[in-house]
């Protein structure tokens, strides 16, 4: 009775051991497919960081894997590849949800960039209607307003961009009909003010 009894403890001890060494083929498949979903140019681009962070848990994974695989058979145990397994899969999902989440805060960003570029071109094309001309200032004059029109065509520009989902280059063109804008505006109220302090002496 007790030889039988042995003998099944034995059995159970080597059952469960097979069971440790087995290698997690269906996690490899799975870390291997959930890195190549994040391995796009967009989690490149909006998220590299958490992308890295994927990218050093899969391979850890691997690294573990490749340990256990050097070991004598019954002696393998894969359970902490497991638990790195679930930690690469996460993070590979969570770079992809970055990538996505920063992508929508970069087009808020630059979709609030641009009406304010709006409004300052708007502000700029303003004072150059009301802008004190002389004839020492006249072609200056001229000079800003054909600035200024080329910074209103640069809108359709911008749209363009945003349609395409380049954000960046979105933004670049709204920072510079900005300041081209700014630049302008405070020129003209510059010399709207000297001329007035001119009339007050």
């Amino acid at each position: 009775m007790r030889s039988h009894l042995k003998i099944v403890t034995l059995g159970a001890v080597a059952m469960l051991a097979v069971a440790c060494a087995k290698e997690p083929v269906e996690e490899m498949k799975a870390v291997e497919q959930d890195m190549a979903a994040a391995r796009t140019e967009m989690v490149r681009t909006y998220a590299p960081e958490s992308l890295e962070k994927a990218e050093k848990k899969a391979a850890a994974f691997s690294q573990e894997i490749a340990t256990q695989k050097s070991k004598w058979a019954m002696s393998r145990d894969y359970d902490q590849a497991l638990e790195i397994a679930a930690d690469a899969r996460e993070a590979a999902k969570a770079a992809e949800a970055d990538a996505v989440n920063a992508r929508e805060a970069l087009r808020q960003e630059v979709r609030a960039k641009i009406v304010e570029a709006r409004e300052a071109v708007d502000a700029a094309l303003a004072e150059l209607g009301t802008a004190p001309v002389g004839k020492g200032n006249k072609a200056e004059i001229e000079a800003m307003k054909a600035e200024i029109i080329t910074a209103e065509g640069t809108f359709a520009v911008m749209e363009s961009h945003m349609e395409a989902e380049d954000y960046k280059a979105a933004r670049s063109v709204a920072d510079e009909a900005l300041a081209t804008a700014t630049r302008i505006t405070d020129a003209i109220r510059t010399a709207r003010e000297m001329k007035a302090a001119g009339r007050r002496t």
